[in-house]
């Protein structure tokens, strides 16, 4: 599943494919030197959303609080389950998912982690992977606003959607319950429909079915990136070099 990815670009990176999007004044320059961001500390990050016609740039928080998390305990307890929505979720009319399809968003980033199960290697081998030649990829999600149970304030948060994996990424995440699931990585063709708020739902199936061609991604593997005392800058994108693992794409 999807939580771990990288945002270090500046933020008006966005605009050179989304030029019309507008900025929400409190967005801090903190956002533009993040190269690890790990879903569970449920931290701001910039999602596009379309409101009132408009495609606008706000700072949500990862992982849903839906409106049914009413109690602090229920919010613990609920939200690390909140991070990512299988995609295949969306159409199902019983589904938590489909009740805010209509609120969808784009989750900029420059890429993101997975762990690969390597026989011989004791700990899982984390890989960072992108878009070739891009700074940036958009993947697709869902936002929900929800009062605070103590304070009332309404918190904008959000999820990013997973579909199954490519090839490229059934290489690399080949382990544990939720194996072969990557991010659902939109076109860049695509970003703009998907915040269309009158898209049909034959329109957002087309979109949820997209697969990434993995011809179009790189993927490297790079030193641990979670635990006490990690670095977050530039080296935490570094190449390394593990014993025994094999290449998963072309270098």
């Amino acid at each position: 599943m999807c939580y771990d990815i990288s945002f270090h670009s500046s933020l008006e990176s966005i605009s050179s494919y989304l030029p019309e999007v507008e900025y929400f004044s409190s967005l801090p320059l903190s956002f533009e030197s993040v190269f690890h961001i790990q879903g569970h500390a449920y931290l701001q990050h910039p999602v596009i959303i379309n409101e009132d016609g408009k495609l606008k740039m706000v700072p949500f928080e990862w992982g849903v609080v839906a409106g049914y998390m009413n109690t602090l305990e229920k919010i613990r307890k609920m939200r690390p389950l909140m991070l990512n929505a299988r995609s295949e979720k969306l159409m199902e009319k019983s589904s938590y998912w489909n009740k805010i399809i209509g609120s969808r968003c784009l989750v900029p980033m420059n890429g993101f982690f997975e762990h690969q199960d390597v026989p011989g290697i004791k700990n899982k081998v984390p890989y960072h992977i992108r878009i070739k030649g891009e700074k940036l990829l958009f993947v697709a999600g869902l936002y929900a606003y929800a009062p605070h149970p103590e304070t009332g304030e309404a918190i904008g948060t959000f999820c990013v959607l997973t579909r199954a994996a490519n090839a490229l990424m059934q290489k690399i995440h080949n382990h544990g319950p939720n194996k072969g699931r990557m991010p659902l990585i939109l076109d860049y063709t695509m970003i703009r429909n998907w915040l269309n708020p009158n898209l049909t739902g034959a329109e957002i199936q087309a979109i949820l079915d997209f697969e990434m061609p993995p011809a179009r991604m790189e993927a490297w593997p790079v030193k641990q990136i979670r635990g006490k005392s990690k670095p977050n800058d530039a080296s935490i994108l570094e190449r390394m070099r593990y014993d025994g693992l094999e290449a998963v794409c072309d270098e």
